[in-house]
């Protein structure tokens, strides 16, 4: 970017950059803007309003972003004395699987004008849900069963650190049964957690493994669906049942 945030410094409360022959800015621009971006949709676009407090006018030429924030407008631009005018900032997309709800993108928009450069430092706070599916101590969790008859449950602990909730509907494994769904569904409010049973459930086979697949549905910045992997191997039993 040609001019950089080391510069901030030099800006004055209208953002302009590296004037110090006592002029009074030309343009009355925020110094910063803050916007949100939210994982798996298209960024929604926000107003950056300029107000033009000289006797002349002033002529945007173009601008240069950093951070992958955009300017949508059509340069040049051209402000009337006594006038304002609004660009479009477009923040970067949050992007599902390298995003996390509560990060923030930063980046920066300088103005390239006719009474020189004005640089707007951006912020978009990312939003979304992140799922993770831990033991109890916040490992990784192992769905492995072994010993004679039916052994105890594990538990699994699913946790939202992200922003916003999601919604888990339940699932009807062949060879498991979980408990802990409450009316088909767990929702997990912004960092909220839960705890699900996991358990063997057969009648023939006295060794089994499956692929658990929960679908997660709202606004979700990590990987869905999630995928677990559980296997029990009922050793010395001699009826092959566990319900």
């Amino acid at each position: 970017m040609l001019w950089t945030l080391a510069g901030a410094s030099a800006v004055a409360a209208c953002g302009r950059l590296g004037f110090d022959d006592g002029s009074a800015p030309a343009l009355a621009v925020p110094p910063s803007l803050r916007l949100e971006t939210e994982c798996g949709v298209m960024p929604a676009s926000y107003p950056l309003e300029i107000l033009n407090t000289s006797g002349g006018v002033v002529r945007i030429e173009d601008v240069e972003t950093a951070g992958g924030f955009a300017i949508t407008d059509v340069l040049p631009l051209e402000i009337q004395p006594g006038e304002g005018a609004k660009l479009t900032v477009r923040p970067p997309a949050a992007v599902i699987g390298t995003d996390r709800g509560g990060d923030t993108k930063l980046g920066a928009v300088t103005l390239l004008t006719s009474d020189g450069a004005y640089t707007v430092e951006l912020a978009a706070n990312v939003l979304g849900a992140n799922i993770e599916v831990t033991d109890l101590g916040g490992l990784p969790l192992t769905l492995t069963f072994s010993g004679p008859q039916c052994p105890a449950p594990i538990t699994a602990r699913v946790l939202n650190s992200g922003n916003r909730s999601a919604t888990i509907p339940s699932i009807a494994p062949f060879a498991f049964r979980i408990n802990g769904f409450v009316a088909g569904s767990v929702v997990l409010g912004a960092g909220s957690s839960t705890s699900l049973d996991v358990r063997p459930y057969t009648s023939s086979a006295c060794a089994n493994s499956e692929s658990l697949t929960f679908t997660v549905t709202g606004s979700v910045c990590t990987t869905t669906p999630i995928v677990l992997g559980a296997s029990f191997d009922l050793t010395g039993s001699t009826t092959c049942s566990c319900s």
